[in-house]
């Protein structure tokens, strides 16, 4: 995001979803979805995913302020859907495979062991030096996950904001496009990942105090899922605005 309009964007996106006379409804839908989830796999989020790149279509392609659309057109929210989140997913993937391979890799050997003492010679200590190898890789593999985690959470919604704007899936892919504007506006799209993450993380520390409450631990769930609804929307409008952003600077 350009400095010179940082202030009002930020106004705008965090205070946009109220700014509809059926917001309630609107943002409830989405929460129920998003519910619905946990559920029935997948399907319900897929049109979550679907609601989202309309209101990103009206930033990046429209040019206009961000708002809530009515909850229509179903089917196409459904193949919406399926493409930004099908994208998301197929650059995930390394970065939600590492962390499960280092855990593998820094547990399994403790287990191997026994067999092993069975098979070969262990007397000369080599027993307790496998576990400790494993466990030392194991724990690399898994920093290496995080670390691509946070790459992923910065570069993927700039190929999601490009898949938009050109609306073709394959348009994600096209690393050479997207990465001349995430570099043209870097600080855009790092401020707008900083700021998720720390809506995310207060969020789900003030969610946790509220569980240890025996009232509000039943509630909680359903409200949780609602702050994610409204956690979405204002996510991927901050990156459409950085992808906006970019494509200016680009023109200059």
């Amino acid at each position: 995001m350009t400095i010179s309009t940082t202030t009002q964007q930020f106004q705008n996106v965090f205070s946009f979803p109220f700014k509809d006379p059926d917001w309630f409804k609107k943002l409830a839908i989405g929460s129920l979805l998003i519910v619905a989830g946990f559920i029935i796999p997948i399907l319900p989020i897929l049109f979550v995913f679907g609601y989202v790149m309309r209101v990103m279509r009206r930033i990046i392609v429209e040019a206009g302020e961000p708002y809530l659309p009515e909850w229509e057109d179903w089917g196409q929210l459904f193949i919406d859907g399926l493409k930004l989140l099908g994208a998301g997913l197929i650059y995930a993937i390394p970065a939600l495979i590492l962390p499960y391979l280092g855990y593998m890799i820094a547990f399994l050997p403790a287990f191997l062991v026994p067999w092993l003492e069975v098979i070969v010679d262990t007397s000369s200590g080599g027993s307790a030096l496998f576990p400790l190898l494993g466990t030392m890789l194991g724990f690399w593999v898994m920093g290496l996950g995080i670390l691509l985690a946070v790459a992923v959470g910065i570069l993927v919604p700039a190929a999601l904001s490009h898949l938009v704007a050109k609306d073709r899936f394959s348009a994600a892919f096209e690393i050479n496009a997207w990465w001349r504007l995430f570099r043209a506006n870097f600080t855009g799209f790092l401020l707008a990942f900083v700021i998720t993450m720390g809506f995310l993380m207060i969020g789900s520390l003030n969610f946790q105090i509220r569980y240890l409450t025996i009232i509000l631990c039943f509630l909680i769930p359903l409200v949780f899922r609602s702050y994610s609804m409204y956690l979405s929307l204002i996510a991927l409008t901050l990156f459409s605005h950085a992808y906006s952003d970019g494509v200016q600077k680009m023109d200059v």
